[in-house]
Protein backbone atom coordinates (compact mmCIF):
# COMPACT_ATOMS: atom_id res chain seq x y z
CA UNK A 1 0.00 0.00 0.00
CA UNK A 2 1.35 3.31 -1.05
CA UNK A 3 1.01 5.65 2.29
CA UNK A 4 2.81 9.22 1.42
CA UNK A 5 4.27 10.99 4.48
CA UNK A 6 3.27 14.05 2.53
CA UNK A 7 -0.80 14.73 2.54
CA UNK A 8 -2.31 15.66 -1.04
CA UNK A 9 -4.88 17.82 -0.44
CA UNK A 10 -7.61 18.48 -3.01
CA UNK A 11 -11.53 18.20 -2.68
CA UNK A 12 -12.91 14.43 -3.61
CA UNK A 13 -16.07 12.64 -3.86
CA UNK A 14 -17.28 9.86 -0.95
CA UNK A 15 -16.92 6.52 -2.19
CA UNK A 16 -19.60 4.60 0.08
CA UNK A 17 -19.36 1.02 0.51
CA UNK A 18 -20.97 -1.70 2.79
CA UNK A 19 -22.66 0.03 5.51
CA UNK A 20 -21.82 -1.27 9.30
CA UNK A 21 -25.56 -2.57 10.94
CA UNK A 22 -26.81 0.37 12.47
CA UNK A 23 -24.58 3.04 11.34
CA UNK A 24 -25.09 5.81 8.67
CA UNK A 25 -22.49 8.55 7.39
CA UNK A 26 -23.28 11.45 8.91
CA UNK A 27 -20.43 13.01 6.65
CA UNK A 28 -21.79 16.07 5.42
CA UNK A 29 -18.66 18.25 5.19
CA UNK A 30 -16.91 18.72 2.07
CA UNK A 31 -13.75 16.09 1.88
CA UNK A 32 -10.28 16.34 1.05
CA UNK A 33 -7.72 13.69 0.00
CA UNK A 34 -5.00 13.88 2.71
CA UNK A 35 -2.76 10.68 3.05
CA UNK A 36 -1.03 9.65 6.58
CA UNK A 37 0.41 6.49 7.76
CA UNK A 38 -1.90 5.64 10.49
CA UNK A 39 -2.17 3.27 12.94
CA UNK A 40 -6.03 1.71 13.64
CA UNK A 41 -6.49 0.11 16.65
CA UNK A 42 -10.27 -1.32 17.92
CA UNK A 43 -12.05 -1.12 21.11
CA UNK A 44 -13.43 -3.91 22.69
CA UNK A 45 -17.16 -3.49 24.40
CA UNK A 46 -15.94 -2.23 27.81
CA UNK A 47 -13.72 0.57 26.24
CA UNK A 48 -9.79 -1.00 26.10
CA UNK A 49 -7.91 -1.19 23.34
CA UNK A 50 -8.20 -4.60 21.49
CA UNK A 51 -3.97 -4.04 20.89
CA UNK A 52 -3.38 -7.59 19.02
CA UNK A 53 -5.96 -6.37 16.56
CA UNK A 54 -4.52 -3.12 15.52
CA UNK A 55 -3.85 -2.61 11.83
CA UNK A 56 -1.29 -0.20 9.52
CA UNK A 57 -3.25 1.62 6.96
CA UNK A 58 -3.02 5.29 6.03
CA UNK A 59 -5.84 7.99 5.31
CA UNK A 60 -7.69 8.25 2.29
CA UNK A 61 -9.72 11.68 2.92
CA UNK A 62 -10.77 14.27 5.64
CA UNK A 63 -13.62 16.41 6.81
CA UNK A 64 -14.61 18.03 9.77
CA UNK A 65 -16.28 15.15 9.99
CA UNK A 66 -14.90 11.90 9.74
CA UNK A 67 -12.15 10.35 8.49
CA UNK A 68 -11.50 7.77 5.45
CA UNK A 69 -9.10 5.07 5.87
CA UNK A 70 -7.57 2.41 3.83
CA UNK A 71 -6.04 -0.63 5.92
CA UNK A 72 -3.21 -3.22 4.65
CA UNK A 73 -5.89 -5.91 5.92
CA UNK A 74 -7.95 -8.78 4.21
CA UNK A 75 -10.17 -9.16 6.64
CA UNK A 76 -13.10 -6.81 8.24
CA UNK A 77 -12.88 -5.24 11.12
CA UNK A 78 -15.59 -6.20 13.97
CA UNK A 79 -15.51 -2.97 16.38
CA UNK A 80 -17.56 -0.44 15.97
CA UNK A 81 -15.36 1.57 18.38
CA UNK A 82 -11.85 2.61 16.74
CA UNK A 83 -8.87 4.77 18.44
CA UNK A 84 -7.02 5.95 14.75
CA UNK A 85 -3.13 7.16 15.34
CA UNK A 86 -2.19 9.79 12.38
CA UNK A 87 1.47 10.44 12.23
CA UNK A 88 2.50 13.68 11.87
CA UNK A 89 5.58 15.14 9.44
CA UNK A 90 7.99 14.37 12.25
CA UNK A 91 6.84 10.64 12.63
CA UNK A 92 4.60 11.02 15.96
CA UNK A 93 1.00 9.61 16.48
CA UNK A 94 -1.44 12.09 17.05
CA UNK A 95 -5.12 10.27 17.96
CA UNK A 96 -8.97 10.59 17.34
CA UNK A 97 -11.72 8.31 17.74
CA UNK A 98 -14.07 7.60 15.53
CA UNK A 99 -17.01 4.96 15.01
CA UNK A 100 -16.90 2.62 11.67
CA UNK A 101 -19.77 3.82 9.17
CA UNK A 102 -18.82 1.29 6.07
CA UNK A 103 -16.16 -0.88 4.76
CA UNK A 104 -14.82 -1.78 0.88
CA UNK A 105 -12.98 -4.64 0.20
CA UNK A 106 -10.91 -3.74 -2.39
CA UNK A 107 -8.17 -6.10 -2.57
CA UNK A 108 -7.30 -9.23 -1.10
CA UNK A 109 -5.16 -7.41 1.44
CA UNK A 110 -6.73 -3.43 1.04
CA UNK A 111 -9.94 -2.65 3.58
CA UNK A 112 -11.29 0.87 2.90
CA UNK A 113 -13.28 2.34 5.82
CA UNK A 114 -15.60 5.39 6.35
CA UNK A 115 -15.53 6.34 9.78
CA UNK A 116 -17.25 9.64 11.51
CA UNK A 117 -15.30 10.98 14.71
CA UNK A 118 -17.48 10.19 18.07
CA UNK A 119 -17.46 6.95 19.84
CA UNK A 120 -16.07 5.94 23.04
CA UNK A 121 -12.56 6.98 22.12
CA UNK A 122 -13.39 10.22 21.11
CA UNK A 123 -15.19 10.66 24.40
CA UNK A 124 -12.27 9.39 26.50
CA UNK A 125 -10.11 11.78 24.59
CA UNK A 126 -11.92 15.00 24.90
CA UNK A 127 -10.12 17.44 27.70
CA UNK A 128 -12.72 17.50 30.16
CA UNK A 129 -13.16 13.52 30.33
CA UNK A 130 -9.82 13.16 31.28
CA UNK A 131 -9.91 15.45 34.36
CA UNK A 132 -11.19 14.02 37.82
CA UNK A 133 -14.82 14.86 38.46
CA UNK A 134 -16.54 16.06 41.74
CA UNK A 135 -19.35 14.68 42.87
CA UNK A 136 -21.56 16.84 45.64
CA UNK A 137 -23.53 14.30 46.35
CA UNK A 138 -20.31 12.08 47.93
CA UNK A 139 -18.07 15.14 48.36
CA UNK A 140 -15.45 12.70 46.11
CA UNK A 141 -13.11 12.99 43.19
CA UNK A 142 -13.12 10.69 40.68
CA UNK A 143 -11.98 9.22 38.00
CA UNK A 144 -14.85 9.54 35.01
CA UNK A 145 -13.91 6.29 33.28
CA UNK A 146 -13.16 2.94 35.08
CA UNK A 147 -9.13 2.91 36.49
CA UNK A 148 -8.81 -0.33 34.71
CA UNK A 149 -9.90 0.90 31.58
CA UNK A 150 -7.40 4.11 31.85
CA UNK A 151 -4.66 1.89 32.80
CA UNK A 152 -5.39 0.00 29.92
CA UNK A 153 -5.05 2.75 27.42
CA UNK A 154 -1.68 4.51 29.99
CA UNK A 155 0.37 0.83 29.52
CA UNK A 156 -0.21 1.25 25.96
CA UNK A 157 1.16 4.68 26.01
CA UNK A 158 -1.47 6.82 24.40
CA UNK A 159 -2.55 8.10 27.92
CA UNK A 160 0.06 10.25 30.15
CA UNK A 161 -1.14 10.64 33.00
CA UNK A 162 -0.27 14.14 34.98
CA UNK A 163 -0.45 15.48 38.58
CA UNK A 164 -3.08 18.32 38.17
CA UNK A 165 -3.77 18.76 42.25
CA UNK A 166 -3.46 16.98 46.03
CA UNK A 167 -6.38 17.45 48.32
CA UNK A 168 -6.18 16.46 52.12
CA UNK A 169 -9.50 13.62 52.87
CA UNK A 170 -11.50 12.46 55.84
CA UNK A 171 -9.43 9.53 57.41
CA UNK A 172 -13.01 8.06 57.91
CA UNK A 173 -14.63 8.31 55.29
CA UNK A 174 -12.22 9.95 52.41
CA UNK A 175 -14.52 12.63 51.36
CA UNK A 176 -13.71 16.39 51.44
CA UNK A 177 -13.19 17.96 54.72
CA UNK A 178 -13.33 22.00 55.77
CA UNK A 179 -10.48 23.23 57.70
CA UNK A 180 -10.62 25.89 61.03
CA UNK A 181 -8.27 26.49 63.82
CA UNK A 182 -9.71 24.99 66.73
CA UNK A 183 -9.23 22.83 70.23
CA UNK A 184 -6.25 20.45 69.36
CA UNK A 185 -8.44 18.14 72.57
CA UNK A 186 -11.85 17.64 71.16
CA UNK A 187 -11.49 19.41 67.45
CA UNK A 188 -14.77 22.40 68.29
CA UNK A 189 -14.04 25.16 66.76
CA UNK A 190 -15.75 26.88 69.90
CA UNK A 191 -12.56 29.01 71.31
CA UNK A 192 -12.29 32.17 72.60
CA UNK A 193 -9.44 34.62 73.48
CA UNK A 194 -9.19 37.10 75.64
CA UNK A 195 -7.09 40.39 75.49
CA UNK A 196 -4.30 40.49 78.13
CA UNK A 197 -2.49 44.01 79.04
CA UNK A 198 1.09 44.39 80.02
CA UNK A 199 1.95 47.34 81.75
CA UNK A 200 5.63 48.52 80.92
CA UNK A 201 6.09 50.55 84.54
CA UNK A 202 5.69 47.63 86.86
CA UNK A 203 5.87 44.83 84.27
CA UNK A 204 2.29 43.73 85.45
CA UNK A 205 0.38 41.62 82.99
CA UNK A 206 -3.14 40.64 83.37
CA UNK A 207 -6.42 40.62 81.85
CA UNK A 208 -7.72 43.75 79.93
CA UNK A 209 -10.76 43.61 82.00
CA UNK A 210 -8.78 43.77 85.31
CA UNK A 211 -7.53 47.03 84.13
CA UNK A 212 -10.82 48.31 83.03
CA UNK A 213 -12.13 50.63 86.14
CA UNK A 214 -14.63 53.47 85.71
CA UNK A 215 -13.94 54.26 82.32
CA UNK A 216 -10.06 54.36 82.65
CA UNK A 217 -7.29 51.80 82.80
CA UNK A 218 -5.95 51.21 86.20
CA UNK A 219 -2.90 48.95 86.91
CA UNK A 220 -3.86 46.38 89.47
CA UNK A 221 -0.60 45.91 90.63
CA UNK A 222 0.90 49.51 91.45
CA UNK A 223 -1.99 51.57 90.91
CA UNK A 224 -1.25 53.96 88.30
CA UNK A 225 -4.20 55.59 86.53
CA UNK A 226 -4.83 56.40 82.86
CA UNK A 227 -2.49 53.98 81.19
CA UNK A 228 -2.08 55.25 77.63
CA UNK A 229 -1.50 52.78 74.61
CA UNK A 230 1.72 52.32 73.16
CA UNK A 231 3.50 54.98 76.17
CA UNK A 232 2.26 52.64 79.01
CA UNK A 233 1.57 49.23 77.89
CA UNK A 234 0.70 47.04 75.06
CA UNK A 235 -2.40 44.66 73.92
CA UNK A 236 -1.06 41.14 74.19
CA UNK A 237 -3.44 37.87 72.70
CA UNK A 238 -4.16 35.76 75.85
CA UNK A 239 -4.15 31.68 76.23
CA UNK A 240 -7.32 29.91 74.01
CA UNK A 241 -10.17 28.52 75.87
CA UNK A 242 -12.45 25.81 74.52
CA UNK A 243 -15.99 26.73 75.37
CA UNK A 244 -16.92 23.15 74.32
CA UNK A 245 -14.34 21.13 76.64
CA UNK A 246 -12.53 23.58 78.47
CA UNK A 247 -9.14 23.18 77.08
CA UNK A 248 -7.23 26.16 77.42
CA UNK A 249 -3.54 27.07 75.72
CA UNK A 250 -1.34 29.37 73.86
CA UNK A 251 -2.28 28.06 70.64
CA UNK A 252 -4.84 26.51 68.75
CA UNK A 253 -4.58 23.59 65.16
CA UNK A 254 -5.71 23.39 62.21
CA UNK A 255 -8.67 21.06 62.39
CA UNK A 256 -10.79 18.90 60.02
CA UNK A 257 -14.58 18.68 59.80
CA UNK A 258 -15.33 15.96 57.43
CA UNK A 259 -18.80 17.57 55.43
CA UNK A 260 -19.81 13.49 54.95
CA UNK A 261 -19.30 11.89 57.89
CA UNK A 262 -18.81 14.80 60.35
CA UNK A 263 -15.67 13.52 61.92
CA UNK A 264 -13.70 16.05 63.50
CA UNK A 265 -9.74 15.43 62.73
CA UNK A 266 -6.19 16.92 63.79
CA UNK A 267 -4.89 18.08 60.46
CA UNK A 268 -1.81 15.97 60.44
CA UNK A 269 -4.44 13.26 60.19
CA UNK A 270 -5.63 13.84 56.99
CA UNK A 271 -5.16 11.75 53.98
CA UNK A 272 -3.95 13.08 50.54
CA UNK A 273 -5.40 12.40 47.29
CA UNK A 274 -3.56 12.94 43.97
CA UNK A 275 -6.32 14.26 41.39
CA UNK A 276 -4.75 12.88 37.86
CA UNK A 277 -5.75 14.26 34.88
CA UNK A 278 -4.04 12.29 31.43
CA UNK A 279 -1.99 14.56 28.77
CA UNK A 280 -2.39 12.65 25.14
CA UNK A 281 -1.58 13.89 21.44
CA UNK A 282 -4.80 14.47 19.76
CA UNK A 283 -5.30 14.84 16.42
CA UNK A 284 -5.36 18.97 14.96
CA UNK A 285 -7.87 18.29 11.85
CA UNK A 286 -7.16 22.16 10.78
CA UNK A 287 -3.22 21.55 11.23
CA UNK A 288 -3.38 18.61 9.32
CA UNK A 289 -5.35 19.76 6.04
CA UNK A 290 -2.98 23.30 6.45
CA UNK A 291 0.32 20.67 6.23
CA UNK A 292 2.82 21.17 3.44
Amino acid sequence: MNCASTPQIEEVRPAIGRPVDGATDQRQHERYIATRSVQVIPLLPHGALDWSQRLPGCTVDLSKGGIGLELATGRDVSARSLLVGVEDVRGNLAYEGVELCHTTQISKSRLRLGTKFGGLAHNLLDPQMRLPKFDPRTMQYKSRFPEALLKNWVDLGILRPITLDRVQLCPRCRTLPTFRQGCPACGSGRTTCERWLHHFACAHVGLASDFEVEGTLVCPKCRKRDLVIGADFEYQNGPHQCLACGWTDVELEQVGHCLRCGFRFPKDQALEQELIGYDVPRLDLRALLSAP
